[in-house]
């Protein structure tokens, strides 16, 4: 798999074009089995499936990773730790305590305090 997998994504406009009242997030919630399916392949280090897993929720990751830097460049950096963090942990996705994206954001919060550590 690329290092730099995750930079080679488009993403959508920044949050700040969206007009008032229109949905930023507009994809359906994976079922429990389909978000099972998805992290079982990312376990077994399956390269399409953090492809998939990026086109389905690189723009969740990337508000995110805006959120808490200052700089696109220092996003980009969060953002790719944080699907080499799930590359890692998706082992350890369990559908019974939490969804696709309550998984990935508890990821992404251990990244982000993790590199305010360092």
């Amino acid at each position: 798999m690329s290092q730099r997998l995750f930079l080679r994504r488009e993403f959508p406009p920044s949050m700040s074009s969206k007009t008032a009242g229109e949905k930023v997030f507009n994809r359906p919630i994976a079922t429990e089995v389909e978000s099972s399916k998805l992290f079982n392949r990312i376990a077994s280090k399956d390269g399409s499936a953090i492809v998939e897993c990026i086109d389905t929720h690189g723009s969740l990751v990337w508000g995110i990773s805006k959120r808490f830097t200052d700089t696109n460049l220092e996003a980009e950096e969060l953002a790719e730790g944080i699907f080499a963090c799930l590359w890692a942990c998706a082992v350890r996705f369990d559908p019974k305590h939490f969804n696709d994206r309550t998984f990935i954001m508890i990821i992404a919060r251990h990244c982000i305090n993790t590199r305010k550590c360092l």
